[in-house]
């Protein structure tokens, strides 16, 4: 049986529960304070006055650009007939109530940041065009752009001419950069520069993210990517506003793909777009690590272009070919035989298997006598067996017990309150399996009602883990339909999880001290940090009658155990404290897909050029005889003998602790603050290293960082130093450097 450490083991001790707990407490009483007060009361209505004043300026925007859009069209008429007014009005005109300004706000709120002058380097750039760029109708204001790009000489041509006359050696001599356009879209004047220093001398493509231009300053409709993912590349194209592709990358494939350098046949319609879908080909099998993704919008597609950016070629690619027939599945089904369900799922199995190329192996585990399902289970088809676990029911436990008695390849993991009404399922499920390096497969999972409630997992939703698309229809458009495409995730539910034998017991199984929520997260993102890739298959649709075995974690008792479980699980893997990389920081971690986020300005300047040195440490004031100030301060003394020290004590008045970290570290270093100061310099600090203390954990509530955030304790005298956002300290351990204090932060 698979055996994970005691919960006693893992690295947050009951000191960090205790002062989590206390931070969370003060922080809603004083929330509870301000609301309850005379002044909130008195100040309501003023408050209210500023929200019409906003609402009105909307309605003002809108209707100035409804009448920019009618303007246009009388221009643009050649011949002011009622017919052609009316045509042109439905088809060119918009409605104020179709214009986006919330993106037009978040824009001015988020402004791009800018390299300085003395950042840009003279660059040379060839830009391809692709077929529909030449025949758009912006194509002037494209190549516009190009003009207006800082410091750049840019060089335009088609994919198909460097097929054509393609040398090999000869780009490389000439150009720092290959810039791809499939659309005819603008391009911000730093783009060339932003991308030659993000490809440096090892990466192969950079990307970044888009939106609609409406006018020079309005914009809609904002494209904010996922980090490179190609298997969502053949669904979505969300390199169709532009991508830099390193030059000797490009070499390689031209050499590849004419490596005698003969020149291809006469052009025709075809060619063009042939190469097109040769390139395409290429950059998906790129890896991970050799892309670059910026999170800012540094290209704009026209107003003219589609919202749903579907691939071009004609066929998308199928990605993977299904494994070879024979292959063993055994499908473990975990279940307390209540109301019929499991009756239900394997009628379903039965009907959509029975033509399979596939040995499968049904098991059914429980807890319960089997002799309280001999009447259910009566009259069902399909060959099973089951597996008595005599112990309270662990979801982690049950689960692994079935696997080690299993011989099957491949293990499907699938609740009792599924059902499956979809044929060809289980070959859709192989097929992603049989990707390279490809680690947990799940699927979209409905509602009986039809709408979704799981297409994969997004990790700090809410502050925790939580399902995308939840309420919407399968074939949303939301996202530019990425919510409703086969794509890589960084976890997916073990309501329905398939998942190959020798990765499930390399990644150790389902972490048994996790027995009801978390452990199929944990085990996704345990098999991504062992460089596996999981996915999302959402052709595969599958019923799920949610949480009617246990409930829902809906009582404050089992709220209480779900937040415990919770925070072991982030502080065992580290996967729960990184940002995924699949969702973009510039989106709600509230409503996916949906609401806009709020990144700092640091977090997007760290994209364009390295943060300068020193720590940040946020501490919380302390008493004269806290027997942790001695520990702290001789701390504070390691780190600044390294480098820089800037120190924020959470405090309104001075105590002798704080007087004497300014004597130590000098008072333009030590400044005392309040809690929302601190929140915001730590979304902002400059400095390379951000250390928070654990007694201030409320700080990091709700925050959405990018950046890593250390936790700093003091236990029988000396420091601890745990992640809180990111995992910091966990590379620096895997890399065999103990972590104890600040100073090891420091050392590199």
């Amino acid at each position: 049986m698979l055996k994970h450490n005691s919960p006693a083991d893992h690295p947050i001790d009951p000191i960090a529960y205790r002062d989590l707990e206390a931070s969370f407490f003060s922080f809603y009483r004083r929330d509870a304070r301000l609301k309850n007060s005379l002044s909130w009361r008195i100040t309501l209505p003023i408050r209210n006055v500023r929200v019409c004043v906003v609402k009105w300026r909307t309605h003002i925007a809108c209707l100035c650009l409804a009448f920019g859009n009618l303007k246009s069209i009388f221009k643009s008429l050649p011949v002011h007939t009622p017919l052609s007014f009316w045509t042109a009005l439905r088809n060119g005109a918009r409605r104020p109530s179709q214009i986006q300004l919330d993106y037009h706000r978040w824009r001015q709120a988020h402004p791009l940041p800018c390299l300085e002058p003395h950042e840009i380097v003279p660059r040379r750039a060839l830009v391809l065009l692709g077929p529909e760029a030449y025949a758009a109708a912006e194509i002037a204001d494209c190549l516009d752009s190009l003009k207006a790009l800082r410091d750049c000489s840019v060089d335009v041509a088609s994919l198909k001419s460097i097929f054509v006359n393609f040398t090999h050696g000869d780009l490389t001599e000439k150009y720092d950069v290959v810039i791809w356009l499939r659309m005819a879209a603008t391009l911000s004047p730093d783009y060339i520069q932003i991308a030659c220093r993000a490809l440096g001398e090892s990466k192969s493509v950079f990307y970044a993210d888009h939106d609609t231009r409406l006018s020079n300053v309005l914009h809609e409709n904002p494209f904010f990517k996922p980090d490179f993912s190609p298997v969502l590349l053949e669904r979505v194209d969300y390199l169709a506003a532009g991508c830099a592709l390193s030059v000797s990358w490009l070499e390689d494939v031209l050499g590849s793909t004419n490596p005698k350098n003969q020149p291809i046949n006469a052009p025709t319609d075809d060619t063009e777009w042939s190469l097109q879908e040769r390139l395409y080909s290429k950059i998906r099998k790129i890896e991970p690590d050799k892309a670059v993704h910026h999170s800012l919008c540094l290209s704009h597609l026209p107003s003219s272009s589609s919202r749903h950016l579907v691939p071009s070629i004609r066929t998308v690619p199928q990605s993977s070919t299904v494994r070879s027939s024979g292959a063993k599945v055994s499908i473990i089904v975990p279940t307390a035989f209540k109301d019929g369900y499991l009756r239900n799922l394997l009628d379903s199995l039965q009907r959509t298997t029975s033509n399979v190329d596939y040995q499968l192996d049904i098991i059914v585990v429980t807890c319960e006598p089997p002799s309280s399902g001999e009447g259910m289970l009566d009259g069902v088809l399909v060959p099973f067996r089951i597996i008595w676990h005599d112990h309270d029911f662990n979801f982690s436990t049950v689960n692994n017990v079935a696997a080690a008695q299993s011989d099957g390849d491949i293990f499907i993991f699938i609740n009792d309150d599924i059902e499956i009404n979809e044929p060809g399922w289980l070959e859709k499920m192989i097929a992603l399996l049989s990707l390279p390096k490809a680690g947990a497969v799940g699927a979209l999972l409905c509602y009986p009602d039809g709408t979704i409630q799981h297409a994969g997992c997004l990790i700090g939703m809410n502050g925790g883990v939580g399902h995308i698309g939840v309420g919407l229809f399968p074939d949303t458009n939301i996202g530019h339909g990425v919510v409703s495409a086969t794509r890589e995730v960084s976890a997916v539910t073990g309501a329905f999880l398939a998942i190959r034998r020798d990765i499930f017991f390399k990644a150790g199984g389902f972490d048994e001290n996790l027995p009801f929520s978390f452990n199929d997260i944990a085990l996704c993102l345990a098999v991504r940090d062992m460089g596996y890739t999981n996915y999302i298959s959402t052709t595969v649709r599958i019923t799920h009658h949610e949480s009617v075995s246990r409930g829902y974690d809906d009582t404050p008792r089992k709220y209480q155990i779900n937040r415990e479980h919770y925070l072991y699980a982030r502080s065992r893997y580290p996967g729960f404290r990184v940002p995924d990389p699949y969702y973009s920081p510039n989106l709600s971690l509230s409503s996916p897909y949906v609401g806009l986020g709020d990144p700092s300005p640091a977090s997007r300047s760290l994209m364009l050029r390295q943060s300068k040195s020193g720590v940040l440490v946020l501490l919380a004031q302390r008493k004269d005889y806290d027997p942790s100030c001695l520990a702290i301060l001789e701390s504070l003394t390691r780190a600044s003998k390294q480098t820089s020290v800037r120190v924020l004590i959470a405090s309104d008045k001075h105590t002798r602790f704080s007087q004497r970290c300014q004597n130590l570290l000098g008072r333009q270093s030590v400044h005392l603050v309040s809690i929302p100061y601190m929140q915001s310099n730590l979304r902002d600090a400059p400095e390379a290293l951000r250390v928070l203390d654990l007694w201030l954990l409320e700080v990091v509530e709700g925050l959405q960082s990018s950046v890593d955030i250390s936790g700093l304790s003091v236990i029988n005298g000396q420091t601890r130093i745990i992640d809180l956002i990111g995992d910091n300290v966990a590379r620096r351990q895997a890399d065999g450097q103990e972590v104890y204090d600040i100073v090891d932060l420091v050392r590199s």
